[in-house]
């Protein structure tokens, strides 16, 4: 990649290394022109808040400015100004995509980016915003989603006495009986008669696990229960054999949800429920109940009530069951539902599982399923959804959920008019800032200030709390790889540092949380515009894949950075990664090498797993060529002339791999500006105007 000074000289003109006659990108040149003409009233904004007396600061760490006649601009309000400036320059580019209202600054389709005043009103944001917008707008630009119902877990009591003698008494017997009612009903297990237990066996032990579903309004809208066997004491070879359960992979969910999204295909989730109940267990396991069980009359485990005087009477006998079926908490209780689950879709409904990655199944029309656990996602046209649906509850006892609005912890949300999705997690991030008191912040731009250099503390500088540090760090993996590739580069960076944290890395780590806050509405762009066809009629197309690289961006050990982005053929952003890189590089190119290696990868696999969804490759097992590019000519002038060069000798493996992929048309690989490149914001820390446009050519706003 090249460096700083080489990539601000090419902002000023064309590249010679541009083809004569090439034009540049639309959206980046309409939001580079957005950004200019824009420049002259930031500056304004800037010259009078230096010119403005900060007095002392407010109980959240924001200055108090006095002695101005007009009110500073907040940090909401800078930002809100920002991003419309992007939505409109990139309006321009979807407009003949039919989805420009999606990113017109404050109209019909736009997001709502205020802070709310509490977690409870987080969660219900989005069906406040709905009700709130459709009295204030027409009713062509009515909000394209609905209410939306979303699930959070609280802790429950610790202990069934706890919970028997606490306010919610009523709701925990009624949850408890539920659960027992359950597990009776598919035949969980078979009573063991006192004196029946073989002297050899040693039973397993359990609890009863209380948790509180809370709703879309803040309050408890379930009191659930769920007897969990303690796994931990199983014996392998004894207990238990194969544990492996496979699940599916997020960028083969975001994959699979543009693709339908283009299609204006119907997807429905459904929850199959106590899944693994629904497998059976081949070992021959016993299991000790909790000893707040009794044996009712009619030979049913009921749960014993607690005696006058608040005191519980001892049972005459512990109660140990023969296990028929799976328990939560047995190691081998996944392992046993994806198998069960996965004879029935293709033996029962004929689906196809998917060669390349766990938990698809498609059919010959198109249709499809995604699995997660107990999560699945029916995607096809309205008569196919049904008769999935039809089929499935033939087997297992479902909850119909309708059309997808919550999934893996992501706000799904669709405008079936221009045939797009938006991912986001606002949720989940506001949870995050509430547990580290982070709720009234001050914002920021960016996640990482371009010039602070970490690098692992030092003797002489002060150390942070390190539990702290580590669950701040720990929590933000989740949203940097399924819809906030935005703050990929900042948490794995910041990350590095786990072992041993600094005041300096704390900093930083609380700078990322003031940019979640500033950002934590962002969403991310699925889909296509208007002109997407349908599957039928629609060809496989190639992914497009940006790889970059930073080289000896470490300031330890000097090792580089790798970060790519993945594009589907309808334009979205479904796959990236930023990762340091294992080995060291000698040169630029070799980091680069190394870069465009790691893409290759996820690429041609990518490729594979987005063919297979195609009516027409069903039986097949044919898949186009990946289109990579990147920004570093020595790399790729040795990947296509064939020739060693002097600096390139060295690299080894990877050379001849991604050499042969180039040869053989697996891969066409090509060269684009650095300015241009999407996975430059991956590699490094970027100023707030390149930040924006990383932001913007990643589809999020």
């Amino acid at each position: 990649m090249a460096s700083t000074r080489d990539s601000d000289s090419r902002n000023s003109g064309p590249s010679r290394n541009t083809p004569e006659g090439e034009k540049p990108d639309d959206p980046i040149q309409a939001l580079q022109d957005v950004l200019q003409r824009s420049r002259a009233s930031r500056s304004l904004t800037l010259e009078r808040e230096a010119s403005a007396e900060a007095g002392p600061a407010d109980g959240y760490g924001t200055p108090v400015v006095r002695n101005r006649k007009k009110p500073p601009m907040t940090a909401a309000e800078k930002h809100e100004k920002t991003v419309n400036a992007l939505r409109t320059g990139l309006g321009k580019y979807w407009e003949g995509r039919g989805i420009s209202k999606s990113y017109e600054a404050g109209k019909g389709k736009g997001r709502d980016h205020s802070e709310p005043e509490s977690t409870s009103d987080t969660i219900a944001q989005a069906g406040a915003a709905t009700k709130e917008r459709d009295e204030e707008e027409d009713e062509d630009d009515k909000p394209f989603f609905e209410p939306d119902l979303v699930f959070l877990v609280n802790n429950g009591p610790n202990t069934i006495e706890e919970a028997l003698r606490g306010a919610d008494k009523d709701h925990w017997i009624e949850g408890i009986n539920t659960e027992l009612n359950s597990l009776e009903s598919h035949g969980t297990w078979g009573v063991i008669t006192p004196g029946g237990l073989p002297t050899e066996v040693r039973p397993i032990s359990s609890r009863m696990v209380l948790q509180e579903k809370v709703g879309e309004d803040g309050r408890v809208a379930r009191y659930k229960a769920r007897l969990v066997a303690h796994g931990f004491r199983q014996r392998p070879g004894i207990d238990f054999g194969d544990t492996y359960s496979p699940s599916i992979s997020y960028a083969a969910i975001q994959v699979v949800l543009s693709k339908a999204a283009a299609e204006d295909k119907e997807i429905t989730q459904l929850d199959i429920v106590t899944i693994f109940l629904e497998s059976q267990i081949e070992e021959g396991l016993y299991l000790k109940l909790p000893k707040h069980f009794t044996m009712a009359k009619n030979g049913q485990v009921e749960l014993k009530m607690e005696e006058p005087g608040g005191k519980w009477s001892k049972p005459d006998s512990e109660i140990v069951v023969r296990l028929k079926r799976s328990l939560y908490g047995l190691k081998q209780a996944g392992h046993n539902w994806y198998h069960t689950v996965e004879s029935h879709f293709v033996e029962r409904m004929k689906m196809k599982p998917s060669l390349y990655e766990a938990g698809i199944y498609s059919s010959k029309t198109g249709a499809t399923i995604i699995t997660w656990v107990d999560d699945l996602l029916l995607i096809g046209t309205k008569g196919e959804v049904v008769e999935m649906k039809k089929q499935i509850r033939e087997r297992f006892q479902i909850k119909d959920l309708g059309n997808v609005k919550f999934f893996l912890s992501m706000l799904v949300e669709r405008d079936r008019e221009t045939r797009t999705m938006f991912l986001s997690q606002q949720t989940y991030l506001t949870k995050i800032l509430h547990r580290f008191s982070m709720d009234h912040c001050k914002r920021c731009s960016t996640s990482l200030d371009p010039k602070t250099k970490l690098h692992l503390r030092t003797e002489v500088e002060e150390s942070t709390e390190i539990q702290t540090y580590q669950e701040v760090v720990g929590s933000l993996p989740y949203a940097a790889i399924t819809t906030r590739p935005d703050i990929a580069y900042a948490a794995g960076l910041v990350g590095c540092f786990s072992a041993n944290p600094s005041t300096l890395h704390w900093q930083a780590a609380k700078r990322i949380l003031r940019y979640v806050q500033a950002t934590k509405g962002y969403c991310l762009l699925l889909g296509a515009g208007k002109e997407a066809i349908s599957s039928e009629q629609s060809t496989i197309q190639a992914l497009k894949v940006h790889a970059d690289a930073d080289f000896a961006g470490e300031i330890d050990g000097m090792k580089s950075t790798s970060g790519f982005v993945i594009i589907d053929p309808y334009g979205a952003t479904v796959n990236w990664r930023s990762r340091k890189q294992q080995t060291g590089a000698k040169s630029t190119a070799d980091a680069e090498f190394n870069s465009t290696a790691l893409a290759a990868e996820e690429g041609i696999w990518l490729q594979k797993v987005q063919t297979e969804l195609y009516p027409a490759n069903y039986k097949k097992n044919e898949y186009p060529n990946i289109k990579q590019y990147n920004d570093n000519q020595t790399c790729i002038a040795s990947l296509t002339n064939g020739k060693f060069r002097a600096s390139t000798r060295h690299v080894g493996v990877r050379y001849f791999w991604l050499k042969e992929i180039v040869e053989t048309g697996e891969a066409e690989i090509g060269y684009l500006w650095t300015d241009k490149m999407v996975a430059d914001g991956l590699t490094k820390a970027l100023d707030k105007t390149k930040h924006e446009l990383f932001v913007a050519m990643l589809g999020m706003y």
